[in-house]
């Protein structure tokens, strides 16, 4: 669950409270060394732990700092802001899912030298464009736009949970979307300027709003003339 919403703190996975089942199986088996690092690598701009424990003495350690402590959890917040939600990719290596994963744990599946990108061991742009150009023209929890300008092809990196819903488009075309650094996801962009476009689209939210609009249309009318004037 979302402990921080207990402090107006969102969650980071953003189309719901509950991690999925990539962000499960890295940070309920995180290695206990490795939580600074974890937790730099996931851009989370608070932490919520049971005070006094193993996991707050290891971030107080890292420098992070403790803003409030109620009901024996404390919310931290680390030293300096976090890394930008979107990046390009100086160096991207192929991995299997256990790979990344194993190193997200770790706290090092994407660092300031490279990402792990998943099963892609034919698509290129391992040595991407360090002085690229990542734009944000707009960016929302599931649906984000960002100008792209790279001198080579070069693996785009987005620090939002990889569901399989989601899809890309690079100019409009549709792009191959796949897993990074264990739970995050990431879009190779050939050289030039380009328009990408990150999308999560779950028909089961579409088909909801689809059936409540239904029943409101539906039951309008018998509440209409159940509660009328009588005759």
């Amino acid at each position: 669950m979302n402990f921080g919403s207990r402090w107006g703190i969102p969650s980071w996975s953003g189309v719901g409270p509950l991690p999925p089942g990539r962000e499960f199986a890295v940070l309920e088996s995180a290695e206990p060394d490795a939580v600074a690092s974890l937790v730099r690598m996931l851009g989370a701009t608070h932490v919520v732990t049971r005070a006094g424990g193993s996991v707050e003495r290891r971030l107080v350690e890292s420098g992070f700092g403790i803003t409030t402590t109620v009901d024996r959890l404390s919310v931290l917040t680390p030293p300096g802001p976090p890394p930008a939600r979107f990046a390009l990719a100086p160096r991207a290596t192929p991995a299997t899912t256990e790979e990344a994963v194993a190193s997200a744990r770790r706290g090092a599946a994407v660092d300031a030298d490279g990402t792990l990108i998943e099963d892609t061991a034919d698509a290129g742009g391992w040595n991407g464009d360090p002085s690229g150009v990542v734009s944000v023209v707009e960016a929302h929890p599931i649906a984000s736009r960002l100008d792209v300008t790279v001198d080579r092809p070069t693996w785009l990196l987005a620090r939002d949970p990889y569901y399989r819903r989601w899809t890309a488009t690079v100019d409009g075309a549709l792009a191959d979307v796949r897993p990074a650094g264990g739970l995050f996801l990431a879009v190779r962009v050939p050289a030039g300027r380009h328009d990408v476009r990150l999308r999560y689209d779950e028909p089961g939210i579409r088909a909801g709003v689809m059936v409540a609009l239904f029943c409101v249309l539906l039951v309008t009318p018998l509440l209409v003339q159940l509660t009328g004037p009588a005759d």
